[in-house]
């Protein structure tokens, strides 16, 4: 793996309409011209530190990786109310969600080093729901990866006709997923004809990959070494598969 001494980082800007966005594009310093990328969709956080940091850490593994900024001119909260806020006009309309993702897949498929026909896209919790969204609408996405994402009916309604590759990474005792639910989800996965995995991580609760969470699983959010690590290498196999 390449250290972070040996990665080249730019703040990108963009727009969707009027409004103006600022990514982070981050890729080894002597990467070649067509390589793979992935398009990495954030926390409700947004372009925050953890997201960077696991930015850093994909493109330390051969590839360019792009940081999409949800919000707006390289907003991201500190806060959960600020957070909240931030994130409820995307929640709340599925076609500005789905345009805001648009928009930064293009930026990213601009970016001179890209291979643009070698395109993954991961996203951690909200980011995984924004990630299904994009994958109902863009035609150029590789394979797509939810890390601790959303799961429900509504979002997984529309697949059929999807050629995209799915990995799901998903902790059993998560909370923000109704246990119900999933026997249902599996089954539209598997009758929606794509090809799909899911890997449930036992005792792993909501936010498994972000230390900033603290280690107590009762609050439900939690960061687990672990099952950190194992959806890590899960996530890479993926996309050096999808993406050769």
């Amino acid at each position: 793996m390449a250290s972070t001494t040996e990665l080249q980082r730019k703040a990108i800007e963009y727009k969707e309409g009027d409004s103006l966005f600022i990514g982070y594009l981050v890729y080894p310093e002597r990467i070649e011209t067509n390589s793979p990328g992935v398009l990495l969709i954030p926390e409700w956080w947004g372009v925050n530190d953890f997201a960077k940091s696991m930015a850093d850490r994909i493109a330390g593994e051969g590839f360019l990786v792009f940081v999409m900024d949800m919000y707006g001119q390289g907003k991201y909260a500190k806060t959960m109310e600020e957070a909240e806020k931030l994130s409820a006009p995307i929640k709340k309309d599925p076609l500005l969600m789905r345009k805001r993702a648009l928009a930064g897949l293009k930026a990213f498929e601009k970016q001179s080093l890209v291979d643009s026909a070698r395109i993954g896209v991961v996203g951690f919790s909200l980011g995984g729901r924004v990630a299904i969204e994009l994958a109902k609408v863009a035609g150029g996405i590789n394979g797509v990866v939810t890390v601790y994402g959303s799961l429900s009916p509504s979002l997984f309604t529309g697949l059929q006709g999807v050629k995209i590759p799915l990995l799901i990474l998903h902790g059993y005792s998560d909370p923000l997923v109704d246990d119900d639910e999933l026997p249902g989800i599996l089954n539209m996965l598997d009758s929606s004809g794509i090809k799909w995995k899911m890997v449930i991580y036992g005792g792993a609760v909501h936010g498994f990959s972000n230390p900033a969470y603290g280690n107590d699983p009762a609050s439900g959010t939690a960061y687990n070494k672990a099952v950190s690590e194992d959806a890590f290498r899960e996530m890479i196999g993926f996309f050096k598969s999808v993406l050769k």
